[in-house]
């Protein structure tokens, strides 16, 4: 049994991914639905899964107490986004402009991470209030996560998502793309 945030999530999926590149079958998994990781991380230690998909602080606190890390990020062979930007067609129609402000403010903050690693350390470490090997542990899973452009392969865009429909159906990078030009990323 493996416990996750929601049947389906991105956690569910990272968590899937993980295990097949180390030559596990998730198919023979049953998948528990359990919500945030201090509740997964208390099934884990009472029994009721055997198994969690966990972010950090919570994955190094279970390594701490004398559990397994199976698979993480690193060990995947393509980018796997933990998180990412939707909004309703509506909203695209009517506020094009705000959306695309929110994507340039994104962009902008995915490069200060990527171009200040010591200054983004301390940020985690403040707001986040990491210890500073937690942070570093953190922010280079971060990296592995984060795209420099703000795009997804179809490839990877394919293996995230359980109804296959047509791209152009459930994405629309027009707006990305503008705010790329205007920050000079294409």
């Amino acid at each position: 049994r493996l416990g996750v945030s929601t049947l389906l999530g991105t956690d569910q999926r990272a968590a899937e991914e993980m295990l097949r590149s180390r030559g596990f079958n998730p198919g023979l998994l049953q998948i528990m639905a359990l919500g945030d990781s201090p509740v997964r991380a208390q099934a884990l230690r009472s029994g009721v899964v055997e198994a969690v998909s966990i972010s950090s602080p919570f994955d190094l606190m279970l390594k701490n107490m004398g559990y397994n890390v199976l698979a993480g990020p690193q060990d995947i062979q393509f980018a796997l986004p933990t998180s990412g930007l939707a909004v309703t067609s509506r909203l695209l129609q009517e506020r094009p402009q705000l959306v695309k402000q929110a994507l340039r403010a994104l962009l902008k903050a995915h490069r200060f991470i990527f171009e200040n690693r010591r200054e983004t350390l301390q940020v985690m470490m403040r707001w986040l209030e990491q210890s500073p090997e937690m942070a570093e542990r953190y922010y280079g899973l971060a990296l592995i996560s984060l795209s420099k452009d703000g795009e997804i392969t179809d490839t990877e865009w394919e293996r995230l998502t359980e109804k296959r429909r047509p791209l152009e159906e459930v994405r629309d990078f027009s707006l990305l793309r503008e705010a790329q030009r205007e920050l000079g990323l294409r």
